[in-house]
């Protein structure tokens, strides 16, 4: 439950999605017998929105990139994992990635 409200909003530019992978980094480190407080401080940093009005009844900009991610989601075939690996599938991906300008791009791989 926590990776999907971790990465829908996007205040503090993506901070509480990094909160929700370090604090299971941690717990998995130190037991989960720790859970408790790592688990409260993380669900008030992730109800956390501020001043504006409720997300859930609203809809503000920091809101709109995990609505649009739950839509692309079913988009997804339920089998992509099952998929082989090709040269035309990696260049594909990689020019997904590409940096739009010569300039941008990396001298060296």
């Amino acid at each position: 439950m926590f990776w999907r409200y971790g990465a829908r909003d996007f205040r503090d530019i993506g901070h509480k999605a990094i909160f929700v992978a370090n604090s299971y980094r941690t717990l998995v480190t130190i037991g989960w017998r720790h859970a408790e407080p790592i688990l409260r401080s993380l669900t008030y940093a992730i109800v956390d929105h501020g001043r504006e009005a409720n997300p859930s009844t609203s809809d503000h900009a920091a809101d709109r990139p995990g609505r649009d991610n739950l839509r692309r989601l079913t988009r997804i075939r339920a089998d992509w994992h099952r998929g082989r690996t090709t040269r035309e599938a990696v260049t594909g991906c990689w020019r997904l990635c590409e940096p739009p300008t010569p300039a941008m791009r990396p001298r060296r791989l």
